[in-house]
């Protein structure tokens, strides 16, 4: 390399030093801006709206399994009404959750019926 490729390859990792973190800010501020901006038509029209895990995981851009392992570790609220049944998630808890926030309105979520025992 000559010098003068050096010279530039030095000028240009330094200045990428110097404004990448400003890039990286502005790029995950405007994709939480299109995150919270993608509420589905039903949501928007009711605050209390469902949404499935399939829903949740198109609307994350994330895999329906992770959506379904933070639904089992607790990162994510939802309920079910009997242990192998469909999860039902919320909008807000979905939307917490997309912004890797913890979901503090919901601390124990009880089963819309009660178990026969």
């Amino acid at each position: 390399m000559s010098d003068y490729e050096l010279l530039m390859r030095g000028l240009i990792r330094e200045e990428l030093r110097d404004q990448l973190p400003l890039l990286l800010t502005e790029a995950l501020a405007a994709d939480r801006a299109t995150v919270a901006d993608e509420k589905p038509a039903s949501v928007s029209e009711s605050a209390s709206a469902v949404l499935t895990v399939d829903k949740v995981a198109a609307l994350s851009r994330r895999h329906p399994d992770t959506v379904r392992l933070a639904l089992a570790v607790g990162a994510l609220d939802g309920h079910r009404h009997h242990p192998r049944g469909k999860w039902i998630l919320e909008w807000p808890c979905a939307e917490i959750w997309m912004l890797a926030e913890p979901c503090v309105h919901k601390r124990t979520v009880s089963p819309l019926r009660p178990s026969r025992r």
